[in-house]
């Protein structure tokens, strides 16, 4: 899981639960998001690249720091997404 290796490597610096998720404690991307935002997370993570996707379309394009940061507050489930 691409969650976990982000987490293993940050070696407990995020300050986040694991969620159990399908009966595995896991940090959800959703989580690593919100965290980059704080001012806790800012210095330690820098923002690279973001391939955002759309499910309905089979699309995705190349997106921004901004784009990032509001993905943070869409549904998890696809087809609730606008």
């Amino acid at each position: 899981m691409c969650t976990e290796l982000v987490y293993r490597s940050l070696n407990g610096m995020i300050d986040s639960p694991l969620e159990e998720i399908l009966g595995r404690k896991t940090l959800p991307a959703v989580d690593i998001v919100k965290f980059w935002m704080s001012p806790d997370g800012g210095p330690l993570l820098d923002f690279v690249a973001l391939l955002d996707g759309d499910e309905r379309t089979g699309e995705c394009v190349w997106a921004d720091a901004g784009v990032l940061a509001g993905t943070a507050s869409r549904p998890a489930l696809t087809w609730l997404q606008q």
